[in-house]
């Protein structure tokens, strides 16, 4: 009998015991599950700065994803546009427009209204945690180490402000597992081209490029930034090649972006290739897109550059000034037939009024030439006709009458003589 009550006492503290354990064991899971939610932002983020699973993908850039030594996917971040992916589904996907072009929403597929674009970004079918990390820049590409970032060296030269304030280039070769597919501006240089009258030119300017397709630019050449550079050139040298120094320069300080000749050779690159045998642009085989060009400096190159330069610089200042002395002398021209006219004008007016007063007019217009010798003037009263002749000239030097007195007297002589008026 006490077998039996002790048999039963020990299940009873054996199921009591079994109870707990199970409660604990559910608070366990619990408290586990809570922190694994809690704490998988903060290890997803960690993975994403190690790029393990997950990475950052900065605005208006793109990255490569490969599986093994393979081309995967290209994921890119850029806002209301997106990537003509092969991995959805259509109308998502357009098979007319090449793999991962960039498209933008609304638009049409380089500028062609047979291909328009979707209305607005594709929808993605993944966990809603997937699409939460993408609104702050972090990308789920796949399981590593089956799946890894592409790196790569990238060489380029970008413009930058030195500590002077001053816009200087700046030469970089990196690593770097993005590329930028909206605008980016990349400095240049042109040696050894020379103008229509063989003077070698050095030029610096500016271009500013789009990528359209990130899986082009970076799998299907080498590097496209130096081909595209090549290509520019070629077409540089061409444009240096129809010109002189001096309209270089002009076009440089002179003519505007849309009327630069220069411009519109280098637009010409997206629609035909110096380099390609077709007639095909670089968007097309390069996946990118030349947005805008510059001119920046210009500047004679080679050996004796700087004595063609202080010659050209003189020839320059010998024309302006040959252009100030033609100036100079037309103006002289017009000026002194102006005077010529005025002087015409002068005499046909003295001739009228001398025409008047008859013998008397000539002798008033003698007088009226002698007014600005000066009083009592000698040789002047002795060359007068009318005095000089009479023997006036010692009567007249010694009663100090001037020119002036003397015209002044004959005019009121020969003007009417006013009658009297009567007093009313």
């Amino acid at each position: 009998m006490d077998d039996i009550h002790f048999t039963a006492a020990s299940r009873r503290i054996a199921h009591r015991q079994t109870g707990v354990t199970m409660f604990e064991l559910c608070l366990e899971v619990a408290l586990v599950l809570a922190a694994f939610l809690f704490a998988t932002p903060f290890v997803i983020n960690a993975l994403a700065l190690y790029g393990i699973c997950f990475t950052f993908v900065r605005e208006g850039t793109a990255i490569f994803i490969m599986a093994g030594e393979k081309f995967d996917h290209v994921i890119m971040a850029w806002t209301n546009h997106y990537l003509n992916d092969p991995r959805r589904p259509i109308p998502q996907y357009n098979p007319e427009i090449p793999d991962w072009e960039v498209l933008r929403v609304g638009g049409n597929y380089n500028n062609d209204t047979r291909f328009p674009n979707l209305s607005e970004m594709p929808t993605r079918r993944r966990l809603s945690l997937l699409r939460l990390l993408e609104r702050y820049g972090i990308y789920f590409y796949g399981l590593w180490p089956f799946k890894d970032i592409h790196e790569y060296k990238f060489k380029w030269t970008e413009e930058k402000t030195n500590a002077e304030g001053k816009r200087v280039p700046w030469h970089r070769e990196e690593w770097t597992h993005i590329i930028y597919v909206h605008s980016f501006l990349y400095w240049v240089m042109l040696e050894g081209a020379e103008d229509s009258e063989n003077a070698p030119i050095k030029l610096t300017y500016l271009l500013t490029t789009e990528v359209n397709n990130p899986y082009k630019a970076r799998f299907t050449v080498t590097n496209w930034l130096e081909r595209l550079i090549a290509d520019s050139h070629n077409a540089a040298k061409v444009w240096v090649s129809r010109s002189t120094f001096k309209q270089i320069v002009r076009e440089r300080s002179e003519v505007t972006s849309s009327e630069s000749t220069f411009v519109i050779e280098q637009q010409k690159l997206n629609t035909n290739l110096p380099t390609e045998h077709a007639e095909k642009g670089a968007p097309e085989v390069l996946g990118v897109r030349l947005r805008a060009s510059s001119l920046q400096q210009i500047e004679l190159d080679g050996e004796g550059a700087r004595e063609l330069t202080e010659a050209t610089t003189a020839t320059l200042i010998a024309q302006q000034r040959a252009d100030a002395l033609r100036a100079t002398a037309e103006g002289d021209r017009d000026a002194a037939v102006t005077r010529a006219e005025g002087q015409r004008q002068a005499i046909e007016l003295v001739y009228t009024e001398v025409q008047k007063y008859g013998q008397l007019g000539v002798v008033l217009s003698q007088l009226d030439a002698m007014k600005a010798t000066g009083p009592g003037d000698k040789i002047i009263w002795a060359n007068n006709p009318f005095v000089g002749n009479t023997g006036l000239a010692a009567e007249l030097q010694q009663l100090g009458l001037t020119p002036q007195m003397l015209a002044d007297g004959f005019r009121r002589l020969a003007q009417p003589a006013t009658p009297p008026t009567t007093p009313t």
